[in-house]
C-alpha cells in the first residue's frame, strides 16, 4: 500500500492571510508489535491535481487550509509516497508547522488505522511541541 503525505510552503492572502511550511514525519506500526517505526520513503514528486483531496482530508478540519488556499495562493508542494506493508495497524504523520503569521512553531498529529487497506483518519491534535506530539503518538498507537 502507499501512503502520500505534503512537504509545503503556502502563502495567500485570499481567502484568509496564510504564510506557512509544514513539513512531515511518518511513522508506522504494525499489528504485532505496537511500536513505532519511521515509513519507507517511495518516491517525492511535485504536486498534482489528482492529490487535491488528500490534501483537503489531511488539513481541512486541523488546520482549516485546503486546495482553494492552494489554487489562490503562491505555492510549493512536494508529494511525498511511502511503502506501508501489510501488517501495518496504525500510520501516524506529524508535521512540523512553522506559521509566519502568528510567528509559532507547532506540531500537527494526524493519525490513522488501516481498514480494507486504506488509511482512515481516527484523529487529529496540534501540539506546542515534537514531545507532546511524539507522546500523543505512541497512545494512538495502540489502538
Amino acid at each position: 500500500m502507499k501512503f502520500v503525505s505534503f512537504e509545503v510552503i503556502l502563502e495567500s492572502e485570499i481567502p484568509k492571510r496564510i504564510s506557512i511550511t509544514m513539513r512531515p514525519e511518518v511513522f508506522i506500526a504494525t499489528f504485532s508489535e505496537k511500536t513505532l517505526s519511521k515509513a519507507d520513503l517511495h518516491s517525492v514528486r511535485n504536486f498534482e491535481e489528482s492529490d487535491a483531496l488528500s490534501f483537503d482530508y489531511k488539513f481541512s478540519d486541523s488546520l482549516l487550509i485546503s486546495c482553494s488556499d492552494l489554487f489562490s495562493g503562491k505555492h510549493s508542494i512536494k508529494t511525498i509516497e511511502y511503502n506501508i506493508p501489510d501488517d501495518v495497524a496504525i500510520i501516524i504523520e506529524i508535521y512540523e508547522v512553522n506559521d509566519r503569521i502568528s510567528e509559532k512553531n507547532y506540531f500537527l498529529v494526524n493519525a490513522y488505522k488501516i481498514v480494507d487497506n486504506k488509511a482512515e483518519k481516527i484523529n487529529a491534535a496540534i501540539f506546542k511541541n515534537k514531545k507532546e506530539a511524539l507522546d500523543f503518538a505512541y497512545k494512538i498507537r495502540k489502538i
